[in-house]
């Protein structure tokens, strides 16, 4: 069953952890009915972004950064580590459609994206015409340069920009939901469910924001009242489904009612063939079939990749996201959401640096988010029909 989402969703990503207040969150409200447990609510029928993340390069958009909506009124300004908050006027200006320029003075602090020289740590990697530019690993970027800006805005949704890529047949998995029985989710994939980058990565820094798929189970309790749903990650990062059909044997172990397979970003980018991808994927679907013959999965396309890196390789991204909508087409009790088509719709608005953690193929705390966000929209929505 295909969604066109009219009726827009709502989803507040608000996960207990340290920090100012105890809460780290990203947020996008639309028409929202008020509740007296969501402590976020400025006004009924407003749409408020929590931490949206920005990051301001000298040799890219030249001091300035884009909010992916039009604000109406900015409600902060920080440093993605929390420790400087940020002043309009004295730090930078705002203009009507979004854009966020530094003043002569501000105190943002300014990346140079390019060097001449590449090196092991920060510059990395090479773009497509040679330049080496910033790639860190670890939360280096998030702690030295993220921005995160919270605001409220008249129009525009994630909701409405993740139009035509969900789908979803899901049905046993949505039962126990629905009935508030206890329910096992497990994830198999790459170093992005596994976690990279987000800012509870290794040691973490503050928000120390868990990874999509930590946030979508604290999304799915809060949406349903209930703590019987049970998380394992089986993810490695630098795998392919190559690795994920040697593997698939430990996911049993987890006894899943539930399976997020999130394999894609390494197949596009290390040769591995469409054909090859797609069989792959559906030797695990069989596998996992063949374990528990009830269990629901959710095929996940991967977030694009910087378009500047060699091995972005869009268009067979693009024929790897159309086989696994096949194979979410063949099965029943399953469901597919393209992280891709999403972010690109984002990188039209934002720069893609905005919403990496590494500016190569990692999100950043937005963009887990945005994972979770459309993930447990997905789910939830095929539960309360």
């Amino acid at each position: 069953m295909c969604f066109n989402f009219r009726i827009v969703l709502c989803l507040l990503f608000s996960l207990s952890l340290l920090g100012e207040e105890g809460l780290v969150n990203f947020v996008d409200l639309k028409n929202l009915k008020e509740r007296s447990s969501n402590r976020f609510i400025d006004e009924i029928n407003t749409q408020l972004m929590r931490n949206e993340s920005l990051v301001f390069c000298s040799d890219l958009q030249a001091r300035k950064a884009r909010l992916l909506f039009d604000p109406i009124k900015l409600l902060s300004v920080k440093r993605a580590d929390g420790s400087a908050d940020f002043v309009e006027g004295e730090d930078y200006l705002v203009s009507a459609d979004g854009w966020l320029t530094l003043t002569a003075n501000s105190r943002i602090p300014v990346l140079n994206y390019y060097s001449k020289t590449m090196d092991r740590v920060l510059y990395r990697f090479v773009d497509v015409k040679g330049k080496a530019f910033y790639s860190p690993g670890g939360t280096r970027k998030h702690s030295d340069w993220d921005i995160v800006v919270s605001y409220t805005h008249a129009k525009g949704s994630l909701d409405e920009m993740a139009a035509g890529s969900r789908a979803s047949s899901l049905t046993v998995p949505l039962e126990k939901l629905r009935d508030k029985l206890p329910l096992n989710v497990t994830f198999f994939g790459d170093s992005i469910t596994f976690g990279a980058q987000a800012s509870s990565l290794g040691k973490g820094v503050f928000p120390y924001a868990p990874a999509y798929p930590i946030q979508l189970v604290d999304a799915l309790k809060k949406r349903f009242e209930y703590e019987g749903i049970h998380y394992a990650n089986k993810a490695v990062g630098g795998k392919t489904t190559l690795w994920g059909v040697k593997e698939i044997k430990q996911l049993m172990a987890t006894k899943p009612d539930l399976v997020v397979l999130a394999f894609g970003m390494n197949d596009g980018s290390g040769g591995v063939a469409t054909s090859k991808y797609k069989e792959n994927t559906e030797t695990m679907i069989e596998a996992l079939r063949l374990a528990n013959p009830d269990v629901g999965i959710v095929l996940v396309a991967e977030f694009s990749p910087n378009p500047e890196w060699g091995n972005a390789n869009y268009e067979r991204r693009k024929q790897n996201r159309d086989a696994l909508y096949e194979l979410y087409s063949k099965y029943d009790n399953m469901a597919f959401v393209d992280v891709g088509a999403v972010s690109r719709q984002i990188a039209s608005r934002k720069k893609f640096q905005d919403f990496s953690g590494n500016n190569i193929n990692h999100p950043n705390d937005f963009m887990h988010a945005v994972y979770a966000y459309l993930l447990e929209s997905v789910i939830s929505t095929s539960a309360q029909e």
